[in-house]
């Protein structure tokens, strides 16, 4: 199965709990039991030079050049759903509390490995393709300056240990 987004139609993600659909050349991720719509918008409009992605509560915006990888809308509607769950409070939480941001991207990363990792409940690839996968993610999220502290090695074992977490749940919601 290719996890890339299709051209007209529904694709249905339930352990992500992301439905997308395709109505009329735009696309909408159905977030919240499948309820609110939030619509993915394929611009460079609102990111900066090295984001691939951002989420707001009314539409998640993808670089063109990603619109058809879909771990990165995964990565994003993640967010999306963190900015419903923290009642709005989400833009002030991640901009200005470190542990908040870098709880917020640990738990997206997870969903982003899980998703490229997993098919059918089953692991897709070897241990060492996984641990490459988790070492890359674990650099992205040491260098934003507020982790630096942390240290590679820490975010690389929290991600981890989250990342578990995820699997056990998702092979529970598959088998």
């Amino acid at each position: 199965m290719s996890k890339s987004v299709k051209s007209k139609g529904r694709l249905h993600l339930p352990f992500y709990r992301l439905s997308l659909y395709f109505v009329n050349d735009w696309l909408f991720v159905m977030l919240l039991f499948g309820v609110i719509p939030v619509p993915l918008v394929f611009s460079k409009r609102f990111l900066g030079s090295r984001v691939t992605g951002t989420s707001m509560f009314f539409a998640i915006f993808i670089h063109p050049d990603l619109k058809d990888d879909l771990s990165v809308i995964v990565h994003e509607s993640v967010h999306t759903r963190q900015i419903y769950r923290s009642a709005f409070f989400h833009f002030f939480l991640y901009n200005f509390c470190d542990n908040y941001r870098y709880n917020a991207e640990i738990e997206a990363y997870a969903y982003q490995i899980l998703f490229l990792s997993t098919k059918d409940g089953q692991l897709k690839f070897n241990k060492f393709d996984g641990e490459l996968i988790l070492n890359r993610a674990a650099m992205h999220i040491s260098k934003y300056p507020p982790f630096n502290a942390k240290g590679y090695t820490a975010v690389r074992a929290h991600l981890k240990k989250e990342l578990i977490r995820l699997h056990k749940e998702y092979e529970k919601f598959v088998l």
